[in-house]
């Protein structure tokens, strides 16, 4: 359960702040004709029995009413309307009872499942595009992940991180910065502009020397980052 939990909160959260479900493509493409996928004619009869299957039980719970009122002292007048309208509610109770297994007979002469390909065209399915969609999530979980990297080291040094630790990472992550390669030194500075408060700006020098201490080579180069307050 809190495994589940966890997997809850964490797409939640992605798309909550980072639009995980956006529609990155429009347009859709073929899926292989020979897929099997649920019978629509099958679905549909399966949906009726389920609306009406609820029909019969609030009937039901209607005729157990009415037959626990006929068990009590009633007026003569009452007893006769109660009565009548056991008898009515009984009938309908009793049609939804035979519809349902009608529907469950229909039901059975109808595949489950059926191929693509045996579907009328017009009701074929299809499927979104996903690969941009795919690529662009890649690109948002392992922005996921670097916020999360960042969050994790703020905690020990902020005390309410676990209530705006994120937010200020975003705030960080969003502000301007000066980006001054040294070729000759073999370093690129990344120089973080100034955040809205002295607080704010000690927890991102924290931050820096930290980062700092991992000595990361920017990618396919030997530039190594160094990462400082505005």
């Amino acid at each position: 359960m809190f495994s589940r939990w966890s997997q809850e909160n964490y797409f939640r959260y992605m798309i909550a702040e980072f639009n995980f479900d956006k529609m990155v493509q429009y347009g859709v493409e073929t899926i292989n004709e020979n897929t099997k996928v649920v019978n629509p004619a099958y679905n549909k009869f399966t949906q009726q029995i389920k609306k009406t299957t609820d029909k019969k039980r609030r009937v039901e719970a209607s005729l157990y009413e009415l037959i626990e009122k006929l068990q009590q002292p009633l007026k003569a007048n009452e007893q006769e309307q109660v009565t009548q309208k056991q008898a009515e509610t009984q009938q309908n109770f009793q049609t939804y009872c035979t519809t349902v297994d009608e529907l469950k007979e229909a039901r059975k002469k109808i595949t489950r499942t059926i191929a693509l390909k045996d579907m009328p065209e017009a009701n074929r399915y299809n499927c979104l595009k996903k690969e941009s969609k795919l690529f662009m999530n890649v690109i948002k979980m392992i922005a996921y992940r670097a916020e999360t990297v960042l969050f994790n080291l703020i905690k020990p040094i902020f005390k309410t991180a676990e209530k705006e630790g994120r937010q200020i990472i975003q705030s960080i992550l969003a502000s301007d910065a000066d980006i001054l390669p040294d070729y000759e030194a073999k370093t690129l500075t990344v120089k973080i502009h100034g955040q809205a408060t002295p607080k704010i700006n000690e927890l991102l020098k924290s931050l820096c020397n930290q980062m700092n201490e991992t000595k990361t080579v920017y990618p396919q180069t030997d530039l190594t980052i160094i990462y400082k307050t505005g």
